[in-house]
């Protein structure tokens, strides 16, 4: 599923716009009962597994294809800013359907910098920071507080 979504990314390299659409109306391209509906809270996913449905949640697997872009090491196949307005576009389309798992995926990066290849650390912040510019720089602060006054102990070597 992923390589589907990484090779549809790659070639519209040249169009953020269909990209960041193709993406939302994934659930469109495969049989109805692949996905859970959109915007299905995280919360739920687990009662529909109970159910023997499908747990594939299509903003989560859109989020998780251009996140392992972003973050392909040595390089990226094309420039960093490409893989951002992608998830900004992809927000501002849908932003009930994609800021939760965007959400999600933020919290799960941010509770992981500590082990986290200082390439990719670096290329998480550049993200973050163009991606809340783009937002008015809202987010929910007061969560990561806790998490700051850990990290102010810590120290990062560079070499």
């Amino acid at each position: 599923m992923r390589d589907a979504l990484v090779d549809t990314i790659d070639a519209l390299h040249f169009n953020r716009y269909t990209a960041a659409k193709l993406l939302i109306d994934l659930d469109c391209y495969f049989t109805p009962k692949t996905f859970i509906p959109r915007a299905t809270p995280f919360d739920k996913v687990k009662d529909l597994a109970e159910d023997g449905k499908s747990t594939w949640k299509p903003e989560d697997l859109a989020i998780d294809a251009v996140f392992s872009l972003i973050f392909r090491l040595p390089t990226p196949e094309h420039k960093l800013i490409y893989y951002h307005s992608i998830i900004t576009e992809t927000c501002k389309i849908a932003p009930g359907s994609i800021a939760p798992s965007l959400g999600r995926a933020i919290r799960f990066l941010y509770k992981n910098l500590e082990v986290m290849d200082v390439e990719l650390l670096q290329r998480f912040v550049d993200w973050f920071s163009h991606h809340l510019s783009n937002f008015d720089f809202r987010w929910k602060w007061a969560e990561w507080l806790v998490k700051l006054s850990v990290m102010g102990n810590l120290k990062l070597t560079y070499c």
